[in-house]
């Protein structure tokens, strides 16, 4: 029934359609998700106190709508092109255990949420996450993006790429 309700706010309409595709979308979603758990493809044990991150995201998404308008105004108003940039970044998220491969994820969508910034893909044995950020901007912050809530987050990070 949530998924349904998921379906129906998703689509934003109660045109008959769309209220008939509800029922097969739902039972799609959960058919997906028992097959998921019962073959262990994907573990997820997220820790309860990484969620606190989430607080810093609606600043994130201002400030980075903030750099990206004034990259526009910029390019718009005396033709300079921002300098765009991909970044290997440490995360220390290695390994295929649940923690880590919940961080991973929890950590890209919590990076990738800003505007500016996307993680393109985080390597579980080396550790950094490539990120590319259409307006370059301190790197210093998405290290602390990155970083596990424990502190476990050691080492700089690289450009890969310039503009």
């Amino acid at each position: 029934m949530a998924l349904f309700v998921v379906w129906l706010l998703l689509v934003d309409s109660l045109a008959r359609p769309e209220v008939a595709a509800g029922p097969a979308a739902a039972l799609l979603a959960a058919s997906a998700a028992l097959a998921v758990r019962a073959h262990t493809w994907v573990r997820f044990r997220p820790r309860l106190g990484w969620f606190r991150r989430l607080a810093a995201v609606p600043w994130s998404v201002l400030r980075d709508s903030g750099i990206l308008a004034v990259a526009l105004w910029r390019r718009v108003v005396r033709g300079e092109h921002p300098r765009s940039l991909a970044r290997l970044v440490p995360t220390q998220a290695t390994g295929d255990d649940p923690e880590a491969a919940a961080w991973r994820a929890f950590a890209t969508i919590v990076t990738s949420i800003a505007p500016n910034t996307y993680v393109i893909g985080i390597d579980r044995e080396g550790g950094m996450a490539l990120v590319h950020q259409l307006v370059v901007d301190e790197l210093e912050r998405l290290r602390r993006t990155l970083a596990r809530p424990d502190g476990s987050n050691v080492g700089g990070g690289a450009e890969v790429s310039g503009p």
